[in-house]
């Protein structure tokens, strides 16, 4: 008998229909359960949808894949019992015929929503786009994850997301180096919410940050496997400078489950560079309007970044040539175009990584906004980095331009200036935690210079002829810019200032997560993983530098209308 039951524990399809039938058997017993006993078997309940998801994704080695259908089955019968457990809850809410009938017509929107993610789901594992890890495991995460997602009461989403991130990580790493990734985060994490002034809590992370620097150069010997670096740094490196300034200027509510789920994102598992995500936009802007809205626009950027990352497989393998090929200005033409198009797989992942957390209720902005159609190498800052420029725009140039703003050129001179010696160093910064060492190059510091210098004379232009800019907008392109920086890439060292945006570069430990592919999160073919960028611009009075005059408004957004979920 014993025998026979560890058959049935090691078959997969036995384990999910126990799970789906466990759910169910949960929401049954909370229908006759008291408030107290009711709070239990949510997160029973909750505890059995994240362990759901992980089991269809396959991933848990010691079971066999099971089969599609039984999978399909074991995500309908814990659907079914969220839904039967929040009908429940609603029994004394008397609700009108209206809200039934709208709530009958969102489920018409979730199966549409869930058959195109279906079919995107399919041709990212048709095409193995990203890494096989991605295309076989955790956009299936993120399928089924999304699929139980929807049925939640909103105060459980969070916690069910941050579990799903949890699970692609142990995934990922294993048990043990999850854990010191993890615990890691957590520390640092701690340090920003001590009871102290808040410079003494800057101090202590600048220290903490040291102590991980002699970690990663080898200084001290680690307890860790160096392949959780890129990842650790991918989650903290930027996102604790915007965690941290949200929390001197409180644009956002603080708590165990926003916070968490901000620095411990999805995707970021398998995406060692990612976009850098501000906490207030994230808070502000989760559930914000109609939810199947929000599904619906994550779906067309994941789309588009598929297109991108399509676009460049092709660019990369029929495209682009070597220096060594350029024999004619048609080569020289075709040379300098294909390896600025190398910016696709960049957008790719950027479309792909935000429409992943559209469908988690996070209505973040686009990253990248048109930018083969940017009119200067201003607009273009604007248009290719939005993420990174809005977060140089809160820290660096607002602090340097407001002091001077009576003398708005100066100001703007010196501003512009600074943040681009922070871009730089902040580069250099990054390449540090994903290759463990900095990138300091005679190449780098003359394109950060000459780029700087550029946007610095083209912003002070604007500044002083904005008139006649705006009349001229419309017929400005961007075909000499375009070569410009296309020149820069290859005789100024493009490849080292940007970082797995171009072929030739790579990030340590990256591979050792990634079977079959390079360091670069290509597969001997393609891949990768992407730099960071943000959100766009609101309609608004324009200041230097493409500022806007207005912050983010801060409102607990957490509590959200009914009517939007």
């Amino acid at each position: 008998m014993g025998v026979g039951i560890m058959q049935w524990l090691g078959d997969a399809n036995y384990v999910m229909l126990v799970c789906g039938g466990f759910a169910l058997l949960v929401s049954g017993l909370m229908l006759v359960s008291p408030g107290r006993g009711r709070q239990i078997g949510e997160w029973i309940l909750l505890g059995t949808a994240a362990l759901a998801v992980v089991l269809a994704s396959d991933l848990v080695d010691k079971l066999d894949n099971g089969t599609v259908g039984v999978k399909l089955v074991m995500i309908a019968l814990v659907a079914g019992a969220l839904k039967l457990s929040d009908t429940f809850a609603a029994l004394h809410a008397e609700e009108s015929p209206m809200v039934r009938r709208k709530e009958l017509a969102g489920l018409v929107k979730f199966l549409s929503i869930a058959v195109q993610l279906g079919f995107l789901v399919l041709l990212i594992r048709h095409f193995n786009l990203v890494s096989p890890v991605f295309c076989h495991q955790i956009i299936f995460l993120t399928l089924y994850g999304f699929l139980l997602h929807y049925f939640l009461p909103l105060r459980y989403r969070l916690p069910f997301f941050l579990f799903l991130s949890l699970a692609g990580i142990v995934f990922i790493f294993g048990f043990v180096q999850a854990g010191w990734l993890i615990g890691l985060g957590l520390i640092l994490i701690g340090l920003c919410h001590l009871p102290i002034r808040f410079s003494f809590r800057v101090v202590l992370l600048v220290l903490a940050g040291g102590a991980l620097a002699a970690f990663r150069v080898g200084r001290m010997p680690a307890p860790w496997s160096g392949a959780i670096w890129p990842i650790l740094g991918s989650m903290f490196m930027f996102r604790l400078i915007a965690y941290m300034y949200s929390l001197k200027h409180r644009k956002a509510p603080v708590g165990v489950w926003p916070s968490l789920s901000y620095f411990f994102l999805l995707p970021n598992v398998v995406f060692p560079l990612f976009p850098i995500v501000d906490y207030t936009t994230f808070h502000r802007t989760y559930y914000d309007v109609d939810r199947h809205l929000i599904h619906q626009t994550g779906l067309k950027w994941i789309f588009r970044g598929i297109i991108h990352l399509l676009l460049y497989r092709y660019v990369y393998y029929f495209v682009m040539i070597s220096p060594e090929e350029v024999d004619s200005v048609t080569n020289l033409v075709r040379y300098m175009v294909s390896n600025f198009l190398v910016i696709l797989k960049l957008s790719g992942q950027f479309h792909l990584i935000v429409g992943l957390l559209r469908l988690f209720g996070f209505n973040l902005p686009e990253t990248m906004n048109r930018y083969f159609l940017a009119s200067s190498f201003t607009d273009f800052w604007r248009r290719a980095n939005i993420y990174w420029k809005d977060l140089m725009q809160r820290v660096v140039f607002y602090p340097v331009y407001f002091p001077l703003r009576m003398r708005p050129a100066t100001g703007l001179l010196y501003a512009t200036v600074v943040v681009f010696l922070v871009t730089w160093a902040l580069h250099s910064y990054q390449w540090f935690w994903l290759r463990g060492s900095l990138s300091l190059s005679v190449p780098d510091v003359l394109f950060w210079t000459l780029f700087g210098l550029l946007v610095v004379i083209n912003t002070l232009y604007e500044a002083k002829h904005k008139k006649k800019r705006e009349r001229a907008a419309h017929r400005r392109h961007f075909l000499c810019d375009l070569c410009s920086l296309v020149v820069m890439d290859q005789h100024l060292g493009f490849r080292v200032a940007c970082p797995l945006v171009c072929p030739g570069n790579n990030v340590e430990g990256y591979n050792s997560f990634n079977p079959g592919f390079d360091r670069c999160g290509r597969r001997a073919d393609v891949g990768g993983s992407d730099l960071t960028d943000g959100e766009p611009k609101r309609p608004n009075r324009v200041l230097p530098f493409g500022c806007d005059d207005r912050e983010p408004h801060s409102t607990a957004v957490f509590g959200v209308p009914t009517d939007r979920l």
